[in-house]
């Protein structure tokens, strides 16, 4: 058995590390404040109470957390929007976007409560990451659609094969 191991070596599979070391970042970087902050917070607020309720429309699947894209005026460390409410997750970055993934109810109304706060000109913590903010949607069907899939469809084959992203579901005690 020993003699056949040896003839034939495994290969081992590891889970792949960021190649470049990240700097720690050390607080928040200062954003431009806009021009009416209320407004902005009026804006805001609109926008994720409309990404909530399509949200609430859409078709669930294995994960049933809250999918919320936000899009953001300049590079803001996903570490830091996590930090606006206890138990937002980051699940995925791309072009000026982020996603949220919000576990509980509790979660989108500390977010939106922050939003309100700005509108009525109270002071308000992560201040900057809120300036930093642009809109709101919701994460939809199309969203969960592939390039390859939105733009040639299903192929007339039978059987083929999908190439599917998949996310990790950390759904522990802390995120209920």
């Amino acid at each position: 058995m020993a003699d056949l191991e040896n003839s034939h070596p495994h290969l081992e599979l590891g889970r792949e590390e960021p190649v470049t070391q990240r700097r720690p970042r050390r607080g928040f970087a200062s954003t431009e404040p806009p021009e009416n902050p209320r407004r902005h917070g009026e804006i805001l607020g609109d926008g994720l109470r409309a990404a909530r309720a399509a949200a609430e429309e859409d078709l669930g699947g294995y994960d049933e957390r809250r999918l919320i894209k936000i899009e953001l005026k300049e590079k803001v460390s996903p570490e830091e929007v996590a930090k606006v409410a206890s138990g937002i997750q980051v699940v995925s970055q791309e072009e000026g976007k982020l996603i949220l993934a919000f576990a509980a109810e509790e979660q989108l109304d500390a977010f939106e409560a922050r939003l309100a706060s700005l509108a009525a000109g109270r002071g308000v913590s992560y201040r900057n990451l809120l300036y930093a903010l642009q809109g709101f949607d919701h994460w939809s069907s199309d969203d969960r659609t592939g390039w390859a899939l939105r733009n040639d469809g299903f192929p007339d084959e039978e059987p083929f094969v999908i190439d599917a992203e998949l996310w990790p579901i950390e759904q522990g005690s802390d995120s209920a």
